[in-house]
Order: structure tokens, then sequence, then C-alpha cells
């Protein structure tokens, strides 16, 4: 019996020794006190234990039906002879009004290791509160946090049943609610979505990445899609838009091809030879004239090329389709893709739009493509 209650005192001393407040401590934070209904709120806890109490562990999930928890990191770090088990969560109220959260991680005790089988093996640990302020948000909006979003496509001139690719990229706070980047249907068209790719950018933020191919036999018009949510910096509800493109589609593939620039076949020694031939009165006379020139110390006026420019092409066309024709080649550089669409509008008169065109005086640093 003696040695029964020695052996007790011993494993009491023992187990005590081990939960002792140098041995380990919690710290807790938030990264604010006063947030919006379904706004992300940073909870960090970091469980600090000496490193030779290898029997005790922490088991920590944290639970109030008021909040939704989401694990995003949890790590081990060691300092000062610590090890340091963080975790870090992100909280979102359900409601508005002041909350406590009170978390309660319990401390294991493994009975395999250290002899203290006999003991109590669990250890409930009461933390300080959290107290938050919750604001309301208007009803319906489940987006809260600042969003980010830009879109492009690969090409607005396409073949018949060649895909256009649309690439979405977006960045925004972590949410519970899904956000929707899809296309219900286009007339005429067929819609195949590719995978949705997210990586993590910090705590908070993600980057998503999507691609969604557009394949139709006649000219489309992707829509613009839009998301409301609530800005808790400005305090508003705002709406972030993609652009709209409209994508032209040639069925006959030899005006496609017209339309574009056309690749020049190679030269052979017979092209350069016929050139010569042409052009061989004009080097005589030149050559002639140098020499007079020359021997007569007679200075010759020098001869300037007039360069083309894209301007001066259009000014000399006589329809949209030729005013098309010559824009396509720079379709990527300036207004030169709205000009194309104007152009493609049936119901404005081809001088009116000629004119408009000409007002864009960036026109006149582009060389003209000769044919």
């Amino acid at each position: 019996m003696k040695r029964n209650l020695i052996r007790y005192l011993i494993l009491i001393v023992i187990f005590k020794s081990f939960l002792i407040a140098e041995d380990y401590f919690f710290k807790v934070k938030v990264d604010k006190k006063k947030a919006y209904q379904r706004e992300a709120i940073l909870l960090e806890i970091d469980f600090h234990k000496k490193e030779n109490l290898n029997n005790i562990n922490l088991d920590f999930t944290p639970k109030d039906k008021r909040f939704n928890f989401k694990k995003v990191d949890r790590r081990v770090e060691y300092k000062d002879g610590y090890e340091i088990e963080k975790f870090k969560y992100l909280v979102f109220a359900k409601s508005k009004g002041w909350f406590k959260i009170r978390l309660k991680p319990v401390l294991t005790i493994d009975k395999n290791n250290g002899g203290i089988g006999l003991l109590k093996n669990k250890k409930i640990i009461k933390l300080k509160p959290i107290q938050l302020e919750i604001i309301q948000v208007k009803r319906g909006i489940n987006l809260v946090g600042e969003f980010n979003l830009t879109t492009s496509i690969d090409k607005p001139v396409v073949l018949a049943n060649e895909p256009v690719h649309l690439n979405f990229n977006f960045i925004k706070n972590i949410t519970l609610k899904n956000i929707n980047l899809t296309y219900n249907s286009i007339k005429n068209t067929s819609i195949y979505k590719g995978d949705l790719k997210i990586t993590k950018i910090s705590n908070k933020l993600e980057k998503l990445t999507k691609k969604i191919a557009f394949i139709s036999d006649s000219n489309f018009t992707i829509p613009s899609l839009s998301i409301k949510y609530f800005n808790p910096k400005t305090k508003k509800v705002e709406i972030t838009k993609t652009d709209e493109f409209n994508i032209t589609v040639y069925k006959n593939n030899k005006i496609y091809k017209s339309l574009l620039d056309k690749i020049e076949p190679k030269k052979d020694i017979k092209y350069y030879e016929n050139k010569i031939i042409k052009y061989f009165p004009y080097i005589a006379i030149f050559i002639f004239g140098f020499l007079i020139g020359k021997f007569s110390r007679i200075k010759l006026p020098k001869f300037k090329t007039k360069k083309i420019t894209l301007y001066d092409e259009i000014k000399e066309s006589k329809n949209k389709k030729e005013i098309i024709k010559l824009l396509l080649p720079y379709i990527n550089k300036g207004e030169i893709l709205e000009h194309i669409k104007m152009l493609e509008k049936e119901n404005l008169k081809f001088k009116k739009i000629k004119k408009e065109i000409l007002k864009d005086k960036k026109l006149k640093y582009f060389q003209a493509t000769l044919s």
C-alpha cells in the first residue's frame, strides 16, 4: 500500500513538472477586432512547449456555431528551446453583433511515453476570449473583400470553327463562397471550360486562372460577366466586370488569307534578273548623270523617296474592304481594332467612317504594306 502511494506521489510530481506555466504557453491574436459579416479575419494560435516534452501534444480545432473557420496554414518552428506549433485560420462571422470566441485547446498525454499511464490523459486549456464587433452587410451580398479581375483573348479574328481562347486572371480575398466564372450559353457557339487553377499568394489572397475556348461558324460576342461584392475599405457594394469581346469569323479561307499579311515567296535568280533588266535604263541614266556631275563638278540634287504611310493608303481607299485589308496587319497596335469594329457596322456610311479613322494621327507613323 505504501509503495503504491509513493508511486502515485512520484507520478503526480512528474505530471506537474510537465504542465507548469514555464513548460508550455499559448499566444493568440487576430488581425482585426472589428469586421463585416463574411469578411475574413485572420486568427493565429501559437502553442509553445519545451522541446523535451515529447509526450505532450496539442489537440486543437476551433469551434463556434456563430462563425465559420478555415485552416490556411500549420507549421512547426523551434526557438529558444521551445517547439512552436503555429496555426492560422480564417474566421468568417455569420451575423452581426458583439461576440466572444472562446478557444479551448486540449493537451493530450501519450500514455506509452513517460510512464504516466495511470494519470488523467487530457487537460482542457481555457484561453482568454477574443472579443469581436461584427457589422452587418446588405442582404444578398455573399462576397466581402477586394477583387481584381482581368480578361484577355488570344485573337479577335478567326476562321470558322477555329477556337478563340479567353483567359481569366482573378486575384481575390479568400471567401467561403465560390465565384462563378462561367458562361451559360452563346448563340451558335460551343463553349469548352478549362480547369480552374488556384495559387495562394498570402494567407488571405488567392490568384485564380482559367481558360475557356469558344468555337463558332459565325460572328459572335463574348459577353461581360459581373461580380457584385462588398468592399470593406470603401464601405460600399461594388461591381467588377470582365471585358466584352466581339469576334469576327470568316467562313471563306481565301478571303481570310487575303485580309492578312501575305508572306512573300522566296525570290529566285530569274526574278532578280528580270528586275535588273526592267530598271536598267534608269540605273544607266543615274550612273551617266553621276559621272557627268563628278567630272564637271556639278552637284546633283539629292533624290528623296516619299514614304507611303498607312494614313495615305486609307486616304486613297475606295471601300470598307480595302481599309480592313490595310488595317489587319496592325490589329494589335493603337486603336486599329476599334477602327475595324467600326467598319463592320453596316449602319454607318463609308465616307463618315473613313473621316473618323483619318482623325487618328498615329496612322501616319505606320508604313503602308505595299503589295
